[in-house]
């Protein structure tokens, strides 16, 4: 398990030599400070060594039960339900993004907005039958993405909700362009509506969307807005950086809380590694 540890703790390192299973062991103390100390159960392996093994079953879609570790796969399965119930993964993936955030001082002009689907196998929660992926179950992760790829916003729906209806629910929890500087959302044919180009409005950014050939009354994009419009393939670049975590490529999980906790796991080494 050293060995292992030393492997990752070199592999997770960022520019300014920061390891990122040391930043979610602070994270980690931070939430379990008021943890009443007189009730101590006898602690076998460190929350160090429970990390690293829930990161190797992340990249490696290892099946928890047939995890081969130091660790027994129940107990690590426990661990792991156990950092979904205290909120490390939420809090870990919102310390990484607003370090990145900070240390980007140059603000994102261009925001894409797209989602993918993913296939169910053992999950029992948000699973909806999608025609258009040869009528197979899964959910939908919609995501508004930075010109780096990384993600902004996230949410999880069911796999058979149309793409323009998922998109106001996530537009209205952006927050609004302040700056008078223009910024812009690029969205594919999916998203042409009138709703969703008022919504984006209303955040005072300027939306590019893909008109449908059906929609004669959307207006046909300028030369100047095709090409800031090529930019959006940043999006689809990011669900494969995401999807390259084995374990939520699909839908290994019978809770969705498990699975966006692997998520939520799986973006923050994304954004780590970019800081």
């Amino acid at each position: 398990m050293d060995k292992f540890f030393i492997i990752y703790k070199k592999l997770l390192k960022n520019n300014e030599g920061n390891s990122l299973i040391d930043i979610i062991e602070n994270i980690l103390n931070e939430i379990e400070k008021d943890k009443n100390k007189k009730y101590i159960r006898n602690i076998k392996f460190t929350n160090k060594e429970y990390i690293c093994e829930i990161i190797s079953v992340l990249s490696n879609n290892i099946s928890w039960r047939k995890h081969i570790g130091k660790i027994d796969g129940r107990v690590l399965n426990n661990k792991h339900n156990y950092f979904v119930k205290i909120g490390l993964y939420e809090k870990l993936y919102e310390y990484n993004l607003e370090k990145y955030l900070k240390n980007n001082k140059k603000e994102s002009k261009i925001l894409s907005m797209d989602s993918t689907f993913i296939q169910n196998k053992n999950g029992i929660e948000k699973i909806g039958r999608n025609v258009f992926y040869k009528n197979k179950k899964g959910i939908k992760i919609t995501t508004i993405v930075d010109n780096k790829g990384i993600p902004l916003k996230m949410r999880i729906d069911e796999g058979n909700r149309h793409d323009a209806i998922l998109a106001p629910k996530i537009i209205n929890n952006m927050v609004p362009n302040k700056k008078n500087i223009k910024k812009y959302i690029l969205a594919d044919k999916g998203y042409d509506s009138q709703k969703i180009r008022n919504l984006i409005n209303k955040k005072k950014y300027i939306p590019l969307i893909s008109k449908r050939k059906n929609n004669y009354k959307a207006k046909i994009l300028s030369n100047k807005e095709k090409k800031i419009y090529h930019n959006r393939i940043i999006v689809e670049n990011s669900y494969s950086w995401i999807k390259s975590f084995a374990k939520v490529e699909k839908f290994y999980e019978k809770k969705i809380k498990s699975y966006k906790g692997l998520l939520l796991l799986a973006v923050s080494i994304l954004i780590f590694k970019r800081c």
